[in-house]
């Protein structure tokens, strides 16, 4: 970094909410970034771009440290000076005014500093005398000295006596490491990060962490969480986990320590250390065990490919309120909402993590999904269907619910591929025609009736040119092989296209597109179709801004999509949502935002693409009512939007407004990314009841669970952290995540929203 001289190193680093500061080894401190608050400390308040001294605090200073807005040093004579923003008294002056420029903490006498800690928006000391004094905001006792009044000044910590060795300021939270390694904490606790195995919100007094033996040998303290590193070598941390800030593996918060996995220096991390040994700790140090599906020992992608896969996705496709994706050994994994028996698992038990949908093998060459059903090429030309099947979407001439994928007997071995919608399936047969089955209320099978389907029929108008099928709530369209488009169906709000509302019982030419369709996708109420030149356009219900024209008018025929240009790889379409893959591999979204499926950080609707946050590299993409999944060049998913029934893949939280990277830790396959990582121990340790019998360790004598030929085995456990077979929303919300409601009502007729169009997040 320029700026910072190359005479003198430097020697300490620390960042604050929007801003950075560092110290060299000639004792000079530098800072940059946001200073709106005063907070670099340069007697103004412009924003740095390069780093700018403190030369208030000359050559003196020997510790720094930094909070949400206001940062401290300690002088190497003992005195600690603060500077920025001080709406809570953080600074220590008696005041609540901010300060540009470092100032001495006066109260604090002549007691000399010997370690100090910035958190949120509070501050503490320890002194020479071996005392903790504490000021700055305290509405949740982050002060801890048993009030929630806020402090000016400085106010000695009685409770925590004459031990603490050490400060570690969070958030809203502050703990301290007493000489003996133990720990004590006070504050905000409702993740369970003051580690005294409660989630009270305020604790305005020290309580002792719940460490069972863990002896402390540093401490440190984030927004939410705290982790201390013990004297054996191993890293404990406890709190809120939602993106993993416990490094144990889960996304669970813990209100006690738990251990981190991974770093390899401790028993239960995956590796066998030199200090381990197969009798110290048989769990990282056991013999290989081939084909057990657990990636252990010197077993490798070379030498054991069955057990240390490196698990992949490739195509990918949401429901209404489900997902999935084939894995590229022909499995397919799907995972969401599953009362109608969408998921395809034999149950309708929502699941939360990808689940193999067991009955189809690895079969599978390529599938679609519907609002509540799916179906599945296999690789010798047939078809499977399973789900909802009031209107016999599934194909089987009868209207039963299908839990498990059945065969659509009347399609042959001559199907090509497969396009569902909300409550109807169609497929393109080898021979280029389309044949559809299903719900026909607004003709949507486009065989020139509205009499529903229990079996295929065909769309006779198309004749031998189907070449490609995508189907929304009431609607179809189709393209041909000479890249003209076809639509048919329900039109109330133009999505036919052929620029009027009346039904279209068989397919018209959608003349505006001409014949330079490359690729179709049918939302709820709209249409949108990609050309040969990478242009996209769309048409239909616009009153979320779901066409991209930049307006809220319904559009009868297809307008261009100016702001995407010609870099359109990909699109898809959700209820009310519009995304597109460009030829750069990000993703931009535009429409109805109000459970974050546009993935921009926020729910606000867009009339115009945006970009969805930090995503790169994508290579398929998929939408469902109100979430969004995309695949990356490496495999991996990312999912956002509304959680309803797991639709994510995660099970806890109701929205996510960005992506975040779809978990495969508990499907009960030990992946090589995971065993090198050693971030899944549900997947990757030995454990006797986990239904897998490890052929080593294990043996008929003493786990017959596992290992005794018939034996029915069921790890469901409520409360291990993963949602097995067996548990539910409602019978174990610990691992399943809390039942959810509906999210919307289906489309009365006119295309109107019903008033009761909130989006719960649950």
């Amino acid at each position: 970094m320029t700026g910072l001289g190359t005479s003198v190193a430097v020697e300490l680093g620390v960042a604050g909410a929007s801003f950075r500061c560092v110290r060299r080894t000639d004792g000079k401190v530098w800072c940059w970034g946001g200073n709106v608050n005063g907070e670099l400390g340069d007697g103004t308040t412009t924003d740095r771009w390069s780093p700018v001294e403190l030369t208030t605090l000359g050559t003196t200073t020997a510790e720094l440290d930094l909070g949400g807005n206001h940062g401290c040093a300690r002088r190497f004579d003992g005195s600690l000076w603060c500077w920025g923003k001080n709406d809570f008294g953080q600074l220590g002056d008696g005041t609540t005014l901010s300060r540009s420029t470092p100032a001495a903490v006066t109260a604090l006498g002549t007691a000399l500093v010997t370690k100090f800690s910035v958190g949120g928006s509070q501050t503490c000391a320890r002194l020479a005398n071996e005392t903790v004094s504490c000021w700055g905001r305290n509405h949740l006792g982050q002060i801890g000295d048993g009030t929630t009044t806020d402090r000016w000044s400085p106010v000695p910590v009685t409770a925590l006596g004459t031990t603490v060795v050490e400060l570690a300021a969070g958030g809203s939270h502050t703990c301290a490491r007493h000489g003996n390694g133990s720990l004590s904490c006070w504050g905000y606790g409702a993740m369970g990060q003051i580690g005294d195995g409660t989630k009270v919100v305020t604790r305005s007094l020290p309580v002792a962490v719940s460490g069972g033996g863990l002896a402390a040998a540093e401490l440190v303290a984030g927004a939410s969480h705290s982790c201390a590193r013990s004297l054996d070598g191993s890293l404990w941390c406890w709190g809120y986990n939602w993106t993993g800030q416990l490094g144990d593996g889960t996304a669970s918060s813990s209100a006690v320590p738990t251990l981190t996995l991974s770093l390899r220096c401790h028993c239960g991390d995956g590796v066998c250390s030199r200090a381990e040994t197969l009798a110290s700790c048989p769990v990282d140090c056991r013999k290989e065990s081939y084909g057990d599906k657990k990636c252990t020992g010197s077993e490798t992608e070379a030498t054991h490919p069955n057990d240390c896969q490196r698990v992949a996705y490739g195509p990918l496709a949401n429901g209404r309120w489900h997902s999935c994706a084939l894995r590229l050994d022909g499995s397919l994994w799907c995972w969401g909402k599953n009362h109608l028996g969408q998921v395809g698992d034999g149950t309708t038990l929502s699941r939360y993590i990808p689940t193999k949908v067991t009955a189809l093998g690895t079969a599978v060459s390529s599938f679609a999904l519907g609002g509540g059903h799916g179906c599945a090429r296999l690789k010798d030309g047939t078809v499977k269907c399973w789900g909802n099947n009031t209107y016999g979407q599934v194909g089987d001439n009868s209207t039963v619910k299908r839990l498990s994928p059945v065969a659509v007997t009347a399609l042959g071995t001559a199907t090509v591929s497969l396009g569902l919608g909300y409550e109807h399936s169609c497929a393109v047969m080898a021979d280029k025609r389309l044949r559809c089955w299903g719900s026909n209320f607004w003709s949507t099978l486009g065989d020139g009736t509205d009499i529903d389907r229990l079996l295929p029929v065909a769309v006779t108008t198309l004749g031998t040119q189907a070449a490609q099928v995508s189907g929304g709530h009431d609607h179809t369209c189709a393209r041909l092989t000479t890249n003209a488009l076809r639509c048919w169906g329900r039109s109330d709000v133009g999505q036919v296209g052929d620029g009027s509302t009346a039904i279209r019982k068989r397919p018209v030419a959608i003349t505006a597109l001409g014949t330079l369709t490359a690729a179709v996708a049918v939302g709820d109420y709209h249409s949108c179709a990609t050309r040969t030149d990478g242009k996209l356009y769309c048409w239909g219900m616009n009153s979320a801004g779901e066409v991209g024209d930049g307006s809220a008018t319904t559009r009868k025929l297809p307008v261009l999509v100016t702001a995407l240009g010609t870099t359109v790889a990909e699109l898809t379409t959700g209820a009310s949502q519009s995304c597109a893959r460009l030829h750069a591999g990000t993703v931009s979204c535009w429409g109805r935002n109000d459970s974050g499926q546009l993935g921009d950080g926020s729910t606000v609707n867009r009339w115009l693409p945006g970009p969805v946050a930090a995503l790169s590299g994508v290579t398929a993409i998929a939408s469902g009512e109100v979430h969004n999944c995309a695949k990356r060049s490496d495999g991996s998913l990312w999912c956002w939007g509304a959680n309803w029934g797991g639709s994510l893949g995660a099970a806890a939280g109701g929205c996510s407004w960005t992506p975040f990277a779809q978990s495969r830790c508990g499907d009960g396959i030990c992946a090589y990314d995971e065993a090198a990582g050693g971030q899944c121990s549900a997947d990757c340790a030995t454990t006797c009841g986990d239904c897998v019998c490890d052929g080593v360790l294990e043996t008929a004598a003493n786990c017959a669970a596992d290992c005794v030929a018939g034996n029915t085995c069921t790890p469901a456990v409520c409360g291990n952290g993963t949602c097995n077979a067996g548990e539910d929303c409602s019978l174990c919300p610990a691992d399943c995540g809390t039942c959810g409601t509906p999210l919307r009502s289906p489309m009365p007729v006119g295309g109107v929203q019903p008033s009761d169009t909130t989006r719960r997040c649950a």
